[in-house]
């Protein structure tokens, strides 16, 4: 269950968005939808990183509600949106509901704490996660599709994922999962095309450490990061697209 309780930067409070006209509803949900199947990668792939950290029960909190929540929030602010870089104003409310859902969790296993009830918080027909060289044991063999889109696989990849730190985690996706060149990251994230290169170079060197560490007792060469390449790629639904659309317009929850 997503926490809806708005804390933003500015004050913002349930009630008092300021008055954004009708068309200007229309237009920033327009804006908005078309980043809506990224804003669910970065999602799922933050929420991800926190399930590994142990900040949240995994599966708890969808990718789905917690971006439908920041963009509600983001329409409170609607004046604000830029008109370049949208991508990555949107990517800070999607962030900030996350943290919400981390400061919720730990409030519920506090209470549970004083209840003298902690429990570890997965989910019953969950067992402990695995490690991708124990889901994909061969690295050179073929891997079939329904192998690429097990739960176990995804999960291990994430979880690799969420050791990154988070910039240069999103360079790395942009480039190498949702195929963006170097020049457009660097547009999207507002930094230099260099500084972008210098984060995906970071990061290669880091999963191939990693992996080769995963790998280490198997005779084979480990898998490339190209790996990474597996990772799912949500894609959000007309259905979603067309609700939070209808939502962000009529300035409703």
């Amino acid at each position: 269950m997503v926490d809806r309780t708005l804390s933003k930067p500015g004050g913002s409070r349930p009630g008092a968005s300021r008055v954004t006209p009708d068309h200007g509803r229309r237009s920033f949900a327009e804006r908005s939808v078309v980043h809506l199947s990224r804003l669910l990668r970065y999602a799922r792939v933050e929420l991800s990183a926190q399930e590994a950290l142990g900040n949240l029960p995994r599966g708890d909190v969808r990718p789905e509600d917690v971006v439908d929540a920041a963009l509600l929030d983001a329409l409170m602010d609607a004046e604000e949106a830029p008109a370049e870089g949208l991508y990555p104003w949107l990517r800070g409310f999607v962030r900030r509901a996350i943290d919400r859902e981390v400061a919720a969790a730990r409030r519920r296993r506090g209470a549970r704490y004083l209840e003298g009830s902690v429990r570890p918080e997965r989910l019953e027909d969950e067992g402990p996660p695995r490690r991708l060289v124990e889901v994909l044991p061969d690295p050179k063999a073929p891997v079939p599709e329904e192998v690429v889109e097990a739960r176990e696989i995804q999960r291990a990849l994430l979880d690799l994922l969420g050791q990154l730190p988070g910039d240069w985690r999103e360079a790395f996706l942009l480039h190498v999962r949702d195929g963006l060149s170097i020049d457009e990251v660097a547009a999207i994230e507002g930094i230099p095309a260099a500084e972008v290169r210098r984060r995906i170079r970071s990061t290669r060197e880091f999963l191939r450490a990693r992996l080769a560490e995963e790998y280490r007792d198997v005779p084979d060469e480990p898998p490339s990061e190209t790996i990474f390449d597996r990772l799912h790629r949500p894609t959000a639904t007309p259905e979603h697209a067309a609700r939070i659309e209808r939502q962000l317009a009529e300035g409703s929850r």
